[in-house]
Parts: structure tokens; sequence; C-alpha cells
């Protein structure tokens, strides 16, 4: 029961850094982002990160111009996005991270 209450406390505590990072990056600050998506992926180890956290971390990256670490991102997102509802999230970080390499 207790490695239960272990793991559930790992996953809110990686949900809500990750909607603190999201809410971030979408402010444009975008350095406190990559902070909250570093600090929500060493939550949520040993899995993979979520691929909306990879996909906000990318676009993230792009931003700041750390376009060859965004881009190493991007084959992740799609291959772990099993969801609909993702699609436009997926799209919207290759557009973000194209519109940086140009």
């Amino acid at each position: 029961a207790l490695e239960l209450e272990r793991i559930d406390a790992r996953s809110r505590l990686e949900d809500t850094l990750f909607l603190q990072g999201a809410a971030r990056y979408r402010l444009d600050q975008l350095e406190a982002a990559l902070d909250c998506f570093d600090r929500a992926s060493t939550a949520s180890h040993p899995r993979k990160p979520a691929p909306e956290l990879l996909a906000f971390r990318a676009m993230g990256l792009a931003r700041l111009g750390r376009v060859d670490e965004a881009r190493a991102l991007l084959p992740e997102i799609p291959a772990l996005a099993r969801d609909a509802q993702l699609v436009p999230l997926v799209w919207e970080a290759s557009a973000v991270v194209r519109r940086a390499s140009r």
C-alpha cells in the first residue's frame, strides 16, 4: 500500500509540474517552463515522460534557439502519443521547431 501511495504522489507531482510548465510556456516564461518540464521528467522516472511534456519541451527548446535538442525530441512524441486529442499538440510542436530551424 505504501508503494502505491508513493507512485500516486509522484504521478500527481509530475502532472502538477507539467501543468505549471505548460502555463509558463504559454506566458512566454520559457526558461521557467523548461525547469518545470525537467522536474516533471525526473518525477516520471523510470517511466518515459508523457508525450505532451516532450512536445512542450521541444517547443520551449526551439523558441530558446536550442533547435538541435528540440528536433531530437520530435521522433519520440508520436510514438508515445496514442491519444487522438494530442495530434494538434504534436503538429504544433513540429511547426514551432520547423519555424525555429529557419
